[in-house]
């Protein structure tokens, strides 16, 4: 599994993104995107997933440009969350975890039991399986993440872009259960690429960071060699200070 950027230029709004950018993501490694508002973490998350198209340049999934992979087949290799999600239409929450099997699923054929087990399974691991029968509507903002999470979980496939994953979810969901998830991922070969604000979970979960600075500049490496804070105090535009803790080098604002 791989997404591969060659002489990426993306820009909304008169915002640019990132210039000539050639980068490569593969199988088992686990990404963060870092950036302040309003720099165009989202719109390059989207680019990514080929749901809109860049300025110039190409971005490549499994050697393939991702928009001329079929939708279906795209589906089965890549999946995304999105910042926040809305209910449409009256579902339960069974029903919505479901709609991560929909790339495997034969629409003539429609659920089997097979697919429901494993949404349920899902919906254990999040701690959710007691509510499946519930209405979306009836829940929490941190509920409704914890079942996208396991929409997520249940597609299956090799790719997981995450939108702020972490958004309403307390501090034990967001390092058990989502952490649980990009271990997994990470341990099965597949390829995890997370849009975060909190820098001290983009390191424990991430292995590399993608920095946006504004104005098209991008810094990327491994985590802890771009890590600094220097390098944070220019990202943020706010002077970092950093701490030695247990699980490694923890920043914060001065």
């Amino acid at each position: 599994m791989s997404i591969a950027l060659q002489n990426l230029s993306i820009e909304i709004s008169g915002t640019r993104i990132c210039q000539g950018l050639d980068l490569e993501f593969s199988t088992g490694q686990v990404w963060c995107v870092l950036g302040c508002n309003g720099v165009g973490k989202t719109t390059l998350l989207k680019t990514l997933a080929g749901l809109r198209p860049p300025n110039s340049g190409n971005v490549r999934l499994n050697g393939r440009p991702v928009q001329r992979v079929a939708r279906r087949q795209r589906a089965q290799q890549l999946s995304i969350l999105f910042q926040d999600s809305e209910t449409l239409f009256p579902t339960t929450v069974l029903e919505t975890v479901l709609t991560g099997r929909h790339p495997w699923i034969n629409p003539l054929r429609g659920e089997s039991a097979h697919d429901r087990d494993k949404a349920m399974a899902a919906l254990e691991r999040v701690g959710m399986a007691h509510l499946a029968e519930r209405s979306m509507s009836s829940l929490s903002g941190g509920e409704r993440r914890r079942v996208d999470l396991a929409a997520v979980f249940v597609q299956e496939s090799e790719c997981v872009l995450l939108d702020e994953p972490g958004n309403h979810l307390d501090m034990h969901h967001q390092v058990a259960v989502l952490g649980g998830m990009v271990q997994q991922w990470k341990s099965q070969g597949g390829l995890v690429i997370l849009v975060m604000h909190d820098v001290n979970l983009a390191l424990r979960f991430s292995d590399h960071l993608l920095l946006l600075f504004g104005d098209g500049e991008v810094e990327h490496g491994p985590a802890q060699a771009i890590a600094t804070e220097t390098t944070l105090t220019r990202l943020y535009r706010h002077r970092m200070m950093s701490l030695d803790a247990p699980q490694g080098r923890w920043y914060l604002p001065a």
